[in-house]
């Protein structure tokens, strides 16, 4: 099968199960939904494999998040019916009716469709044109990074699991969002160093695999903090940029990675059943590890609840604010530009916060009485700011992007020129905390991470430069 054959493939089963999600089922009406959702995500995978050459890129990584996040909660009203009532109070698009609900999952289908149909498409090739970096030495620039940046971060990270400890994570939240974002967000540069850390030393898979390691054990402890998403947006990319320079996957090593994969679920979910039940104590996490690894064997489908909770966000902007206001058309995305400046005066806080979608739907009562902690959503976003037929539209051309990003990574991982790196890692972490969040939390991040990270390739001695006429 052709590249554009298997584009076309996708294409026609896409629109065969979106029509088919229209079915009208009495027993459950989300079932429908939730076949095509599935459907559609495997044959994105086998088409992926047949365009892109590999089931291993960024658009495979970014899209299986944005399917676990938005229909994590519809595959339980659709498959595990029997089980709804272990999760029936905390399944939140249950908030809405069965016909409002269907509605926002088939819509939030179609802009999947046409996320995943723009990463698909061919595209062009990044060059460097005006310099060519022969003989980077990118062990030391990453150690340069890291040695700048992360006295800072631990310091942060520190005291917010202290806090987290001390007087629970509400009060640690708290003193997290009233810090300086410069200063975080100069520390969070470190983690651009440790990525392309781990890239560099993929010569030495022994230090490499200590390196890892070490990464995960340390991402693992700040999780203890209440602080998920992020860190979890470090790991998934932490773990992409691991695998992707391991030259052959063996058989035992999927199987461990497969047992590890299922131990870190069992660990965030813990983490998020400790931070509402205000657990602040080591043991208190324990008892609850131990519940959940051999209590019922439900770790999965409580994960597709917490995880789904995404859609959320996005059917309260399908349901609610669109049919009461107009789409921003874009104000979230250039107001949450703001937040590149450091926020001295206050007042570009106060811009990217007033930017958030999520803050808007708080601030007009769109979501539920009493849920404080609603997070974002990439596809409600979309649909915020440019309806549902635009929303759908400007999704394609997001994929489209992501597809773009997602090749040339993959072709500097394995060619081992790095420097397209130095960009791609801070919007690796931006991206996938994107699925969950706004765009204007996340930009900060990405654009002070490049520049630092160029003001270090370009003032190392190291590093030597050809210009290129």
């Amino acid at each position: 099968m052709s590249k554009k054959t298997a584009i076309l493939f996708f294409l026609i089963i896409s629109i065969i199960t979106i029509l088919y999600s229209y079915v009208k089922v009495n027993v459950n009406c989300y079932l429908p939904i939730a076949i095509s959702v599935c459907v559609e995500l495997v044959a994105y995978y086998f088409v992926n494999r047949i365009v892109k050459s590999s089931l291993l890129n960024f658009s495979v990584l970014f899209i299986t998040l944005v399917f676990f996040f938005h229909f994590g909660q519809l595959l339980l009203l659709a498959f595990f019916q029997d089980m709804i009532e272990l999760f029936e109070f905390r399944i939140v698009v249950s908030f809405f009716t069965d016909e409002q609900s269907c509605y926002a999952f088939r819509v939030m289908n179609i802009a999947f469709v046409s996320v995943a149909l723009g990463t698909l498409l061919p595209s062009a090739n990044y060059k460097q044109r005006r310099h060519k970096y022969n003989s980077i030495d990118y062990y030391s620039l990453s150690k340069k990074i890291i040695l700048l940046t992360f006295p800072i971060k631990i310091a942060i990270d520190i005291y917010t699991v202290y806090l987290s400890f001390t007087v629970g994570f509400v009060q640690a939240s708290y003193w997290l969002q009233k810090f300086p974002n410069f200063i975080r967000s100069y520390g969070n540069i470190s983690m651009v160093g440790i990525g392309l850390l781990i890239v560099a030393l993929a010569n030495k898979p022994q230090q490499q695999k200590k390196v890892f390691v070490s990464v995960l054990l340390y991402l693992a402890v700040l999780m203890l903090s209440g602080w998920r998403s992020e860190n979890v947006a470090y790991l998934t990319a932490f773990a992409y940029l691991y695998l992707s320079t391991r030259p052959h996957i063996k058989l035992k090593n999927i199987v461990i990675y497969a047992v590890v994969g299922y131990f870190v679920l069992c660990f965030v979910q813990v983490v998020g059943d400790m931070r509402e039940a205000s657990v602040r104590s080591v043991g208190g996490y324990s008892n609850m590890l131990s519940s959940v690894l051999f209590g019922g064997g439900v770790v999965f489908l409580d994960s597709l609840r917490e995880l789904g909770n995404t859609g959320y966000t996005a059917e309260c902007v399908l349901v609610n604010w669109l049919n009461h206001y107009d789409p921003s058309w874009g104000k979230s995305y250039v107001l949450g530009l703001s937040a590149i400046f450091p926020n001295i005066t206050g007042l570009a806080g106060q811009l990217a916060e007033s930017a958030s979608f999520a803050t808007q739907l708080q601030k007009h009562n769109m979501i539920l009485a009493g849920y404080y902690n609603i997070g974002g959503s990439v596809l409600g976003e979309f649909f915020f700011n440019f309806g549902i037929f635009g929303g759908v539209i400007f999704a394609f051309f997001i994929g489209k992007l992501i597809g773009w990003f997602s090749d040339n990574s993959r072709k500097s991982l394995i060619s081992g020129q790095y420097y397209f790196l130095f960009f791609a890692i801070p919007v690796m972490f931006a991206t996938l905390y994107w699925v969950r969040d706004s765009f204007g939390h996340l930009i900060r991040d990405v654009v002070w991470g490049i520049l630092l990270c160029i003001v270090i390739v370009n003032t190392s001695k190291k590093s030597k430069m050809e210009t290129i006429q």
